[in-house]
């Protein structure tokens, strides 16, 4: 757990639970519904769009870019962010102006059973934290088993197209995939998230792809056409693409 997790965690023995939440990247935003306090949430990246009823909150910005001014203006009284070279100035800002900002980068399976605790913690549901680890923990199990010794399928998990960047090594999604019987070609271009080219991706025929793709690069039809150019691909011929 990072020192940001723990301070957090020290925090929130003192602090009543915040009633407005800002969420500044997808996969806090999705904690947060999880743990069932997405009524709490005030604000979100322009990127996060699950689950569903997170399209309905306004955005304030990006992970990358926060709208200050936007943020300031919803009067909240958390603001979750993952660490980025981008927001540091604006998160900077924010906390110069009062606000609680909690850092926390669950950028790994343990990391992210930590991140689900730290904000049930702060939001005054512990308990529905712990059940979330719990819960995952048993689907991992159950899918492990399930797969048993299931021949290994090479799988890419895109998280941008423009420019192509994809899951590397030691990241949450690796892991997933290696969980799931996958090989991560994303792993030829090394650790975090990797710029690939797509003569490497070809020349690395995935049997699977993963489309997570955010941002502007989000639209399913979109993601679709783009694979279909590429028919030579096993994951494109065999209908092993998802987004």
């Amino acid at each position: 757990m990072c020192l940001a997790v723990a301070a957090l965690s020290t925090r929130a023995a003192a602090a009543d639970p915040p009633k407005r939440i800002i969420s500044l990247t997808p996969a806090l935003t999705e904690i947060v519904f999880a743990i069932g306090a997405g009524d709490r949430l005030v604000g979100v990246s322009s990127f996060c769009d699950y689950p569903p009823e997170a399209r309905t909150i306004e955005a304030v910005g990006t992970f990358v870019n926060p709208a200050v001014e936007r943020i300031v203006a919803k009067r909240p009284d958390l603001i979750l962010a993952e660490p980025n070279v981008g927001n540091r100035n604006s998160v900077e800002s924010l906390r110069r102006m009062g606000l609680e900002v909690a850092i926390l980068d669950p950028d790994t399976l343990a990391q992210a059973k930590a991140a689900f605790v730290t904000i049930a913690t702060r939001l005054g549901v512990a308990a529905r934290g712990r059940d979330l680890v719990a819960k995952v923990e048993h689907e991992i199990e159950r899918t492990v088993e399930t797969l048993g010794d299931a021949p290994l399928r090479s799988t890419l998990f895109v998280v941008s197209r423009k420019p192509l960047i994809v899951a590397g090594t030691g990241t949450l999604q690796d892991e997933l995939i290696a969980l799931g019987r996958g090989r991560n070609v994303g792993a030829i271009g090394g650790e975090g998230w990797p710029h690939l080219s797509l003569e490497r991706v070809i020349a690395a025929a995935p049997d699977v792809i993963i489309d997570a793709s955010m941002g502007s690069d989000a639209d399913v039809n979109e993601a679709r056409n783009f694979w279909q150019r590429f028919a030579s691909l096993p994951a494109v011929r065999d209908g092993g693409v998802t987004a």
